[in-house]
């Protein structure tokens, strides 16, 4: 399909899991399917993978967190203000700055994204939803009244 419609030719090579993350950290990869789940409920957890102060200067170093090498110093400054926020609100509008920066840039192809759907029972009482996905059982409990 990007071979018809944009005239780009791409080969597909299936290699072993580990080999895919070094090449992903030593920047040998030109293009790269990668999921990412937040480690804890805030923006920052994948807008830091873009902060390019974490990119090594020697080449041949291993990028761990940025395995894009993406480096723009303007964002750069932003996420580091985001980081000293002192509130969510503001931290709020520049995690939004970052991001736009990183669509202007093109510096990331997001294709998907997972939904989940829950179906409780209406006598299921406390069951919490969050973001996170984290299942706390310990204060869910059944009704008798339907």
């Amino acid at each position: 399909m990007l071979q018809k419609n944009l005239g780009i030719r791409i080969d597909v090579d299936i290699i072993p899991f580990t080999t895919i993350l070094e090449k992903m950290n030593n920047g040998s990869l030109s293009f790269y399917r990668r999921s990412w789940v937040a480690d804890y409920p805030d923006a920052s957890s994948f807008l830091e993978m873009y902060y390019g102060k974490s990119v090594p200067k020697d080449t041949l170093e291993a990028s761990m967190i940025n395995t894009s090498r993406y480096q723009n110093p303007i964002y750069d400054s932003i996420f580091e203000l985001a980081m000293k926020a002192p509130d969510e609100k503001s931290r709020e509008k520049l995690y939004q700055q970052c991001d736009q920066i990183l669509i202007d840039d093109a510096a990331t192809l997001p294709i998907f994204y997972s939904e989940y759907v829950r179906l409780v029972k209406a006598n299921v009482i406390g069951f919490p939803i969050n973001a996170m996905d984290y299942r706390d059982l310990s204060t869910v409990f059944f009704s008798s009244k339907k």
